[in-house]
This record gives structure tokens, C-alpha cells and sequence, in this order.
């Protein structure tokens, strides 16, 4: 908590906002036409972890076990459930995750129990069902 107050993250108007992400026009230079939107992507990450944000070497998020929503597999199989877990492991989860962002391999916006990840002081999230 401590690291985040340094950072500013723990102002009341920060506590419950949810990041946005804005997509940015083509960078166009001599040397082509850059689409990857790297530099917002970035900048969204830093939004998310802040400049320097605290070591975390896992992150355990645990999904409800919900039953098959697809119609062809629920006929088949009515009463099977499907429970999905992640676990990130790195000497730096902030910046392993930061990494994800900006190579595109997560879709943005990312939900909110990733956004507010450092804010939240765990690192073992369980998702409820809607």
C-alpha cells in the first residue's frame, strides 16, 4: 500500500475508475506505417501497473465452474461443468503482463480485476459467475 501512496495510486478518484482505452492512429514515418500502437498499448500498461510497480512473482485467478454453453456440446454432454484456472509465474508479473499488452496477446480493455490489480493487494483472484 505503501508503494502505491508513493505513486499516487491511492487518491479517492483512482480507487474506482476504470481504465480506457483509446486506440491511436497509424504512426506514419519515412520508414513505413507503424499499426501496432505500441506507444498506447504502453502507455496503457503503465496506467494499469504504474511506473514502478511492486514484484509479484505469481498470479492465480480461478474461473466458477459453469456448465457447457455451446448447444451441440451441451446436447451431447448436459451435465459436464467446465472450471478453468490461470497461474502467471514470473519474476515480475507486472512487467510479464505489461509485456502481454504490448505485444497484442491480450485483448483491451483488460477487466477490472486486472486493471486494479495492484490497488486490489492480492495476487489470488476467484471470479464469481454473473
Amino acid at each position: 500500500m505503501l508503494w502505491n501512496k508513493q505513486q499516487g495510486v491511492l487518491h479517492a478518484a483512482d480507487l474506482n475508475r476504470s481504465l480506457v482505452y483509446e486506440a491511436s492512429d497509424p504512426i506514419i514515418k519515412n520508414t513505413g506505417i507503424n499499426y501496432t500502437q505500441t506507444t498506447q498499448r504502453t502507455n496503457y500498461a503503465k496506467q494499469c501497473f504504474g511506473e514502478d510497480p511492486p514484484t509479484l512473482e505469481s498470479l492465480v485467478i480461478r474461473g466458477p465452474q459453469e456448465s457447457i454453453q455451446h448447444r451441440d456440446l451441451a446436447l451431447v454432454s448436459p451435465f459436464d461443468t467446465i472450471h478453468m484456472n490461470w497461474e502467471f509465474r514470473s519474476h515480475n508479473v507486472a512487467r510479464f503482463l505489461s509485456n502481454l499488452i504490448e505485444k497484442r496477446i491480450f485483448v483491451l480493455p483488460l477487466p477490472e480485476y486486472i486493471t486494479n490489480l495492484i490497488t486490489l493487494g492480492k495476487n489470488e483472484l476467484t471470479l464469481q459467475a454473473c
